[in-house]
């Protein structure tokens, strides 16, 4: 009896502790359970989270590229607007010096025609000669000179050209004096020849005075130039540093190309300014030009026709009244070439019936031609 309750304790002690030892294994696999679901579910928000932002990141993404490709488009369209301007400029430019070229030339078919009319057709076969030199190749062209570095080459040339127009003009008025009267009034020819050269010297002169003057204002504009960059650098820093503290990391790019734009747009716009500048100062200097040309002109046929015709009277004074309307007035070149001196008479064949200003009308007076002023 004894051995058999021992047995039996012994085996309820065995059983006992198995089962504690089930219990335990299968508690602990619970709990590795537990975590592995826990360890999934944060796992699968995790994604989520990821998949969102990534989401969010694809659309901010799309748009900042559409918006990137609109301003493109944008800034392609004002370059092809400015070329168009640009081209239509050149055209009406062109236009306007081949119209120009066109009124020079019935101007010049006129004059002879005005020749022709009152029976000089000796003087009208020479005026012809002259009018059949090319017109005004020294004729300004500002809206071609982009920037003042060209002018100083072009200022050159121009004077180059106006020397051989002088020669011309001084060839054409020998060839129409008579050889006897040419020989006989070399020291006129002589002092003619030294006042042309100072002239020339004049002329040189305020060619380096007007380089100067144009040389200075470029450098002040570079500097402008500068100081305006740099403010409108300093500008753009505090507006960029004003959008980082209020806004969003997010938009860095598109402000970023925004701020881009903006200045492109600033610099095309004084770009602009200065050539629309440039363009106004070489009129005003061309404009200039052409009036100390005229001037240059007028006052140098003054002295030339007023030269011989001073030395003719000197040369007809010395002799007998006679003799000197016998070779004065011995051909009917000479008679004609007398009528045409002969400026302040009624009969002169400059008097043009058209109103000017009295400044125009004065200078025209200069030369011989009367011109009844505006009231």
């Amino acid at each position: 009896m004894d051995l058999a309750k021992l047995w039996k304790f012994v085996e309820g002690s065995e059983q006992s502790k198995a089962q504690q030892e089930a219990e335990k294994g299968i508690r602990e696999a619970m709990d590795l359970i537990n975590y592995l679901l826990y360890v999934r579910n944060r796992e699968l928000e995790h994604q989520n989270e990821l998949s969102e932002t990534m989401g969010k990141m694809e659309k901010q993404l799309e748009r900042k590229t559409h918006v990137v490709q609109t301003l493109a488009t944008e800034l392609e369209t004002l370059k092809q607007n400015y070329a168009q301007q640009k081209n239509l400029f050149k055209a009406k430019e062109q236009a306007l010096l081949s119209e120009r070229k066109t009124l020079q030339t019935e101007k010049k078919a006129l004059e002879v025609n005005c020749y022709k009319g009152k029976n000089l057709e000796g003087d009208a076969a020479e005026l012809e000669k002259l009018a059949s030199a090319p017109i005004d190749d020294f004729t300004p062209t500002p809206f071609n000179l982009a920037t003042k570095q060209g002018l100083p080459k072009y200022i050159t040339e121009s004077m180059d050209v106006l020397d051989e127009k002088l020669k011309q003009l001084e060839h054409v008025i020998l060839n129409e004096m008579p050889s006897a009267e040419a020989r006989s009034d070399r020291e006129v020819i002589k002092r003619l020849r030294k006042k042309l050269d100072d002239a020339h010297v004049i002329i040189n002169e305020q060619d380096q005075l007007l380089q100067a003057s144009l040389s200075s204002p470029a450098k002040d504009l570079r500097v402008a130039r500068g100081k305006s960059s740099q403010n409108l650098a300093s500008k753009t820093r505090g507006q960029r540093a004003g959008r980082d503290i209020y806004a969003p990391a997010d938009d860095s790019p598109t402000a970023s190309s925004l701020e881009e734009l903006e200045r492109e747009k600033r610099e095309l716009a004084t770009s602009r300014k200065n050539l629309e500048n440039e363009r106004q100062l070489l009129q005003e200097q061309a404009v200039k030009l052409d009036k100390d040309r005229l001037e240059f002109e007028i006052s140098k046929q003054d002295q030339m026709f007023g030269s011989s015709k001073d030395s003719l009277l000197s040369s007809a004074g010395g002799r007998s009244p006679s003799i000197a309307d016998s070779s004065s007035c011995s051909t009917p070149k000479r008679k004609r070439r007398a009528k045409m001196l002969d400026m302040g008479g009624p009969d002169s064949p400059y008097d043009i019936p058209v109103s000017a200003t009295p400044g125009t009308a004065a200078l025209l007076k200069k030369i011989g031609i009367n011109v009844p002023t505006e009231k």
